[in-house]
């Protein structure tokens, strides 16, 4: 009995093994786009809500944080 499991749980973990990570996200740039076009986005699964905030979020901190501009004070979590 136990040759047998072993046999499955290895099949299993080929299996597995076999499979393809998913594909990265399309790129979809937040910020040339259109609110239109990011419901579009969201929509088609091209991009998650998520995402796109964590877009806006790294936009904000490459821009205002090593400028030291500090035009926005608080990012409300």
């Amino acid at each position: 009995m136990r040759p047998v499991i072993a046999r499955v749980l290895s099949l299993g973990i080929l299996a597995l093994g076999a499979c393809e990570p998913a594909p990265p996200a399309r790129d979809f740039d937040v910020v040339e786009a259109t609110i239109a076009e990011i419901q579009a986005a969201i929509e088609d699964g091209r991009i998650t809500c998520v995402g796109v905030v964590d877009a806006y979020l790294a936009r904000i901190t490459a821009y205002d944080k090593p400028s030291g501009l500090n035009a926005i004070t608080v990012v409300n979590p």
